[in-house]
């Protein structure tokens, strides 16, 4: 098959860090594999030459000789906007495939879709920003704001209009058709898969598998994630005050890109009294990852509003306990190998927290039943079930001219 794909929020500087980025990067690694006789062609809707080192970077992260780019020289956005055809930059195609919410207009070829979650849909960052912001946090405020309303605006459409959907999670699926109206018949789901170097091993030193930071080598619990109002960060801070309060003596790690609302959750900890208890350690890259995770008594995953919950998935493969909120996609995800605590209770992560540091034969059983549980997510299987939408979409008979 000639198989399109949308990849340029990879090609974006800094887009390593993003959630849509790692979808294709492993998935376009694997569809590479097992089908040698496709050829994969990228779209890069990124005309300036700032974001040319950023798709080389991502075409060599991908390695695949059948995968390679094609430059369009209309931002993404605006062929959203105006419905102009990428078929002039992407050639004959059998299937197109936008990987996140939003597809450029393909008219030749069925498309695909990928929906990771309707978060947006429940957004809890307000509709003004938050008093204190400084103006360059006030500006990446209004950034998110209008990225939402671009989704609000635009996702129906694309939905409508593709042949078929692909939801990362069953709870991502059943949003769509409760919430979006999209029937049941045209999505298919396909979990997200693990990466393949993430298992540091049963008994694995986590200093062995990853730089981990200053200040990190007394005991400590682990956040993981986009720093986000929608990820319920304030309850987790609240349930960790409240086990600090009864004599917890774990850290809190936080990972992530602070963005703008870094400086909020800051604010936060400094009223809650935690002081030094909660470290910010910014952006990771992957390479440390493994190390922070098996080093963590605990992840926690707080927000109700996961698609799927990568970074608990990780932290399973890596042995390291989970909790996390009982909503969403993460019960699917996480299953009978984490504890699972009502997202709108401090007082639940407090206990859970408790939990895990008092109790070592829970905390073993955890562990072991995570690292069961990971292994049943592969990018593998992800990529050949990819494959068979691309063969069903495709089978739909040729698009009219």
């Amino acid at each position: 098959m000639r198989i399109g794909l949308d990849a340029t929020q990879a090609g974006i500087a800094g887009g390593e860090r993003g959630g849509v980025y790692m979808y294709l990067l492993h998935l376009l690694r694997h569809l590479g594999a097992l089908t040698p006789e496709s050829r994969y062609r990228l779209l890069f809707a990124l005309p300036r030459r700032r974001h040319t080192p950023a798709i080389r970077a991502f075409l060599a992260a991908v390695g695949r000789a059948n995968v390679t780019a094609a430059r369009c020289r209309v931002p993404a956005r605006w062929l959203r906007r105006t419905g102009f055809p990428v078929d002039p930059w992407m050639g004959s195609l059998d299937v197109f495939h936008a990987p996140a919410h939003l597809a450029v207009p393909c008219w030749r070829a069925p498309v695909v879709v990928t929906v990771h979650d309707l978060a947006y849909l429940r957004d809890r960052g307000g509709v003004e920003p938050p008093a204190g912001l400084s103006p360059e946090g006030r500006r990446r405020w209004e950034v998110r704001r209008r990225f939402f309303a671009e989704l609000t605006a635009q996702t129906e459409r694309t939905l409508r209009d593709a042949r078929l959907v692909i939801a990362v999670s069953r709870a991502t699926r059943d949003d769509l058709v409760t919430r979006l109206g999209v029937p049941a018949s045209k999505i298919r789901v396909v979990h997200n898969g693990l990466r393949d170097d993430l298992d540091v091993g049963p008994q694995g030193d986590p200093r062995a598998h990853g730089r981990l930071r200053d200040g990190l080598d007394q005991a400590y619990g682990l956040y993981v994630g986009v720093l986000d109002p929608n990820k319920n960060l304030d309850t987790l801070l609240e349930g960790f005050a409240r086990f600090r309060a009864r004599g917890g003596r774990l850290s809190l790690a936080i990972v992530g890109n602070p963005g703008w609302y870094g400086a909020v959750l800051e604010s936060h900890v400094r009223r809650l009294g935690l002081g030094g208890a909660v470290r910010f350690l910014g952006y990771v890259h992957d390479a440390d990852l493994p190390g922070l995770y098996a080093g963590a008594r605990w992840l926690a995953m707080p927000s109700p509003l996961e698609g799927f919950g990568m970074p608990a998935l990780e932290a399973m493969a890596c042995g390291t306990p989970v909790i996390a909120a009982h909503a969403g996609a993460l019960p699917e995800v996480v299953g009978h190998a984490g504890l699972l605590v009502d997202p709108d209770s401090p007082e639940a992560f407090a206990e859970g927290m408790s939990a895990l540091g008092e109790d070592e034969d829970l905390r073993t059983s955890l562990s072991e039943a995570g690292r069961a549980r990971a292994k049943e997510f592969s990018w593998e299987r992800a990529a050949r079930e990819t494959l068979a939408v691309y063969t069903e979409a495709r089978g739909g008979g040729p698009l009219p001219c």
